[in-house]
Formats: structure tokens, C-alpha cells, sequence
């Protein structure tokens, strides 16, 4: 998989995700350059999930990669295995390199960690988590949800 299409194809053509995915990849200039909440919040509303405005937690893209490779390994609901950690890691890691290795921002509705304070709802499911990648020419987004 190194492609965008390569990608989606298969997350969406494995049952391990059912409905529960929302992947894509936009021209960052679709959304406005000046203000990058409010673009962040237009991209999102643009695919039908909820804005967050001011609760876009910023990521290094190292932490960026290890939210990616967990929400696609393990279910948000009870932590049952989706996708093997190997399989969930190279996507991440391909879903990443898409946006080219400089100026890149990333962003996630929450945090995963255990002492976390949580996540801002982007859907009306129990539970769910994205991050979204923005570099120079491109905006993207993985997001999954759960349900209890």
C-alpha cells in the first residue's frame, strides 16, 4: 500500500472496520489557509463529523503515527484486536508519508492515553477518534468510531 487509493481501498474493503471508518484526502486550500481551527473544523464538517473548534489537541507526528496504529489495532470501545499492530503501523506510517516530510501539523480530537482527559465528539457514536494531517498541498483524516 502507497497510495492514498491503495489505502482506502483497504480499510474499506476489510470487514475489520464495517461502517465505522472515515478516511480521506482534500486540497488543504478547499478550507482556507488563514485561521487553522476554523479550517480544521470546515474540513470535518465537510465530511459530515462534527466541529471541535478550539479542543483540536496538537500532535508531534510521532505521537501522531502511534494514535493512527492504535485506533486502527485495537477497537475504542473494549480493546479487541481489528487489525494486527504490524498491519495498523504501516498504514499509519503510509497514510503519513501521503503529506511529504516537512511543515506538516497534526491534530487529533482527544488523547489516548490512560490519564487522558478524553476526546471531543466528531460523531454521534459512543466513542471515536480521529487525526488529521495537514501539510502544505493536503488535508487528511483517519477517524474511527465505536460503539458500547
Amino acid at each position: 500500500m502507497e497510495t492514498y487509493k491503495e489505502i482506502k481501498d483497504y480499510l474499506n474493503n476489510n470487514s475489520f472496520l464495517n461502517d465505522r471508518l472515515t478516511i480521506d484526502i482534500s486540497p488543504v486550500s478547499n478550507f482556507g489557509n488563514e485561521d487553522l481551527i476554523k479550517a480544521l473544523d470546515a474540513y470535518v464538517v465537510s465530511l459530515g463529523l462534527k466541529p471541535i473548534r478550539y479542543d483540536w489537541n496538537e500532535l508531534k507526528e510521532n505521537t501522531a503515527e502511534q494514535y493512527l496504529t492504535e485506533i486502527l489495532h485495537k477497537g475504542l470501545a473494549y480493546g479487541n484486536e481489528i487489525m494486527n499492530k504490524h498491519t495498523a503501523k504501516h498504514i499509519s506510517e503510509k497514510f503519513i508519508s501521503l503529506f511529504g516530510q516537512y511543515n506538516c501539523k497534526f491534530f487529533s480530537n482527544g488523547e489516548i492515553e490512560p490519564d487522558s482527559k478524553g476526546w471531543s465528539e466528531l460523531t454521534d457514536s459512543t466513542s471515536d477518534f480521529g487525526v488529521v494531517v495537514v501539510g502544505k498541498e493536503w488535508i487528511g483524516l483517519i477517524c474511527v468510531e465505536d460503539e458500547d
